[in-house]
């Protein structure tokens, strides 16, 4: 026997550690350690410290999420969208879209903040804007302007038809047929 360790006290530390963890190499390790000349006091250290391991390890069973983790695995690993011979994103296939819907909900979120919802020019950042924005209920403006020169507004923004540069290009955001539907939704505020 080692100085200082008795064989009751490697019968408890033995016993004890065995039934919580498993036996392997690197407890071998450790109990060299615990029985050098250093004493019970290192067996009683590693016999704790094994407690607080276990103890944390059934605090934390990862088996009710594992679901969720190949849900986020199978996301991460999920092939990427890529752009078509014309360099356009592949059509999604979501059925029927009303075109009117779809431009109305844009309308809201990109046009509103700025020429309101009735298209009087009356939107809250509109009104720190100078020039102020257009307002499209104008009848003189309705009937002076061409659809074409609205649709490029609406794509290119105000600087490429001669406007101010405060009016944005929405042409990368909107499709072709949306700016239409727009062109169509800012003739109806007349």
């Amino acid at each position: 026997m080692e100085k200082g360790v008795t064989y009751a006290t490697k019968l408890n530390y033995t016993a004890i550690v065995s039934d919580i963890l498993p036996v392997g190499a690197w407890f071998d390790k450790l109990r060299f350690a615990a029985y050098s000349s250093v004493g019970c006091g290192v067996n009683f250290f590693l016999a704790l410290i094994s407690l607080l391991l276990v103890s944390c390890l059934e605090q934390y069973d990862p088996t009710p999420h594992w679901d969720k983790f190949e849900q986020e695995r199978r996301l991460a690993h999920r092939p990427l969208q890529t752009l078509t011979a014309k360099g356009e994103l592949p059509s999604q296939d979501v059925g029927e879209v009303d075109i009117a819907t779809v431009v109305a909900t844009k309308y809201q979120q990109f046009c509103s903040n700025c020429h309101g919802a009735q298209g009087k020019g009356d939107g809250i950042a509109g009104q720190a804007l100078t020039p102020k924005p257009r307002d499209f209920s104008d009848s003189k403006w309705q009937q002076d302007t061409d659809d074409e020169r609205i649709y490029q507004a609406i794509a290119a923004g105000g600087e490429a038809v001669g406007l101010n540069n405060s009016m944005a290009a929405f042409g990368a955001i909107l499709s072709p047929e949306e700016i239409k539907a727009m062109v169509a939704k800012i003739r109806k505020f007349k």
